[in-house]
């Protein structure tokens, strides 16, 4: 009746990309009117089937609030679209045998969501390179026509950070960061030199503290004894034990040192005193990847799509005055 083969009709309603948009839509038309209810609903929305990949690792060990909320905007997203979802745990590592296609083809799903670890791995970044489906990635950027990026750029973080501090009279301010726990690290480095600058701190006085197996006693040591006023950590975890070395050493927050986390952890806000930081919208970044996976489905070629963080002012954080003595204040604005 409508002179397509069988596996056209099939492809129909599993969403693949590899047929006509006008084709699809005249064949669920063809079957809504022939009363077909089948496996698949027939609603044009329906037929989006999408995996979102996350390392097993980071299933079992994750307890990111911004993944969470990342993967929460994007089931909110997906739901309201009637679009069907899978959870696909992969492992990760030298001798992972994960294959992107074949793991799409087993789901039947048309479209990709990456997040967590796995994006670091180099086998998975070289299949990226070559994908076929519509895949989106978190904070990564391949230069690939079928992928997109989206995410919240470090240099807009750093940027709300540092001309925080610097407005509250600081000039001598450090970042702490782990290279192995931080994709990105290497990058927010740059941006942090780069706002320092800007913001008149001689390049000299620019220092970056690289935490090493995970201990930042020595460091926070120098910190002090070098005469900074601020540090940022670059996530969650840092900043738990940067602060926690503070209180161990009786140094005062914010009375000798200001601290701004980057990455809102979820006890930021109950922390003594609590924590001024600058957070990813994860929940936005969610919605915002089904945005992009439609839009490429549709044909259109999606770059990358960035959320802009919030930064939070709460008591961490304090004028430098002249005597060395601190006040809270939360009166900062940021163009």
């Amino acid at each position: 009746m409508l002179n397509v083969s069988a596996s056209t009709i099939y492809k129909s309603f599993l969403g693949e990309s590899d047929i006509s948009q006008s084709t699809r839509r005249m064949i669920l038309d063809m079957a809504g009117k022939m009363g077909y209810q089948g496996k698949y609903k027939l609603n044009f929305a329906c037929r989006l089937r999408i995996g979102v990949f996350l390392s097993k690792t980071d299933c079992i060990n994750s307890d990111s609030s911004f993944i969470h909320d990342v993967i929460s905007g994007f089931y909110q997203e997906a739901d309201s679209r009637q679009w069907k979802t899978f959870l696909i745990p992969i492992q990760n590592g030298p001798d992972s045998k994960f294959n992107y296609g074949q793991c799409l083809r087993s789901h039947h799903c048309s479209a990709g969501f990456f997040l967590g670890s796995i994006l670091q791995e180099y086998t998975v970044k070289q299949q990226m390179e070559k994908v076929e489906k519509p895949t989106v990635l978190l904070d990564c950027t391949i230069p690939c026509k079928n992928t997109a990026c989206v995410g919240t750029n470090s240099w807009k973080e750093i940027y709300y950070a540092v001309k925080h501090l610097t407005g509250l009279g600081h000039k001598r301010i450090a970042m702490f960061g782990q290279k192995g726990a931080d994709g990105d690290w290497e990058q927010k480095i740059y941006d942090f030199r780069f706002h320092m600058r800007r913001c008149g701190i001689p390049e000299q006085t620019i220092s970056v503290f690289q935490v090493e197996n995970g201990s930042c006693g020595s460091l926070v040591s120098q910190l002090l004894q070098s005469g900074f006023t601020a540090v940022i950590c670059s996530d969650g975890q840092i900043t738990h034990d940067v602060l926690a070395e503070f209180y161990r050493r009786n140094v005062r927050v914010p009375g000798q040192i200001s601290v701004v986390g980057l990455g809102d952890i979820p006890l930021a806000k109950y922390m003594i005193p609590p924590l001024t930081t600058v957070q990813k919208d994860g929940f936005g970044i969610g919605i915002n990847a089904c945005i992009a996976i439609d839009q490429m489905n549709h044909g259109n070629c999606i770059d990358d799509i960035q959320i802009a963080p919030r930064l939070t002012i709460r008591e961490s954080t304090g004028i430098l005055c002249v005597n060395n003595d601190y006040k809270f204040s939360s009166a900062i604005n940021l163009p």
